[in-house]
């Protein structure tokens, strides 16, 4: 008699698909099948590199290439801390006033008469 289907083999639970692999080389990950809308970890091999290589809804890849390099935790906590935002995404009203004041300046400059150059004056 044949059990009925669940998630469970003699060895426990069902596990997912993995979801990396390894390949040989650019050529590997390149020649590596995806289904559409699929996303897949491809680790190389032989060198500290990893693809990642991604397929849209009509099954046209991408591949992403990172470099694998061992950190320590400081570093880890550095590149995990916040950053700062920068600069103000909104004029302050001193900055709108500084703008008017140049801009001022600059229309005076242009009210000034042009002086036409004559054949005399060259």
């Amino acid at each position: 008699m044949i059990p009925p289907y669940n998630n469970y083999n003699n060895n426990g639970p069902y596990y997912p698909i993995q979801q990396y692999t390894f390949v040989d080389g650019i050529e590997g990950a390149k020649a590596y099948p995806i289904m559409p809308n699929q996303s897949m970890l491809l680790m190389d091999a032989k060198n500290q590199i990893c693809y990642k290589k991604t397929a849209d809804a009509l099954g046209n890849c991408n591949i992403r290439y990172f470099v694998l390099d061992e950190v320590d935790e400081a570093k880890i906590i550095e590149l995990t801390k916040p950053q700062p935002t920068g600069e103000p995404m909104y004029a302050s009203k001193e900055d709108i006033n500084k703008l008017n004041q140049r801009l001022d300046e600059l229309l005076k400059k242009l009210d000034k008469p042009v002086r036409k150059e004559t054949k005399e004056n060259v």
